[in-house]
């Protein structure tokens, strides 16, 4: 059975991003069981209201190159096949070899990621790895497009609803889409902290999620902050 990540919210924006938000209402295509949270169908109330007093603009489609550090508690292919009218995975990898960690047993702090390069003609890539990272982040921006995605206590919250892992990797796909293309650019953690990441957990893209498992909230019905709807 195929599911998609639905429920997100769309309203007017300037840059046109969030429109496309429910073009992924449609093109789910992760085969997975169903789990509670997740249901089928559109908002059209909020696809009506996007088309008001937006710029016709078309997002650029934006090319993600996956890496997975290590053994990973992902199917690379169910990546593979998702479908979006804002992003593609252009291609899939698996490092194998890699340095032990400064920080601690099966951690790496940013300098340790040195040796993910950005994959030739993608426009972002993501490594995959089950290790914690700098700060207990489930996410760390490197230099020069890259990005370090862990599962480390996200990929346990996630199991005990029932949520696959591929989402997760899913969810933080459209949430580095929107940075890049509302930013313009993809910064180090350690430089920059978006302004439009917010401490409180609404089941947001845009959450902290400071407690991991509250991550579940975002994954299994991502929305987007009235807040930041003008964004």
């Amino acid at each position: 059975t195929g599911i998609a990540l639905v429920s997100w919210r769309v309203a007017p924006c300037r840059c046109g991003v969030f429109r496309h938000f429910m073009a992924i209402c449609s093109n789910a295509a992760i085969d997975a069981t169903p789990c509670s949270g997740y249901a089928s169908g559109v908002n059209r109330q909020g696809e009506a209201s996007a088309e008001v007093g937006l710029e016709m603009r078309e997002p650029k489609m934006t090319s993600f190159a996956i890496v997975t550090l290590g053994h990973v508690r992902i199917d690379d292919d169910r990546i593979r096949r998702w479908s979006s009218n804002l992003f593609r995975i252009s291609s899939t990898s698996t490092c194998r070899s890699m340095p032990d960690g400064k920080g601690g047993w099966q951690e790496f702090v940013d300098e340790d990621l040195h040796f993910v390069k950005a994959v030739p003609g993608a426009d972002v890539t993501v490594a995959i790895t089950e290790y914690s990272l700098e700060d207990n982040f489930y996410i760390r921006r490197l230099a020069s497009g890259v990005i370090v995605m862990s599962l480390y206590e996200v990929a346990d919250a996630l199991g005990s609803h029932n949520i696959p892992n591929e989402l997760f990797v899913i969810r933080n796909l459209y949430e580095i889409y929107l940075l890049l293309h509302l930013y313009g650019k993809i910064a180090p953690t350690s430089e920059w902290m978006p302004d439009i990441i917010h401490d409180e957990t609404r089941g947001c893209l845009f959450d902290m999620n400071g407690i991991k498992s509250d991550v579940v909230v975002s994954t299994s019905r991502p929305s987007i902050c009235d807040k930041y709807m003008a964004k």
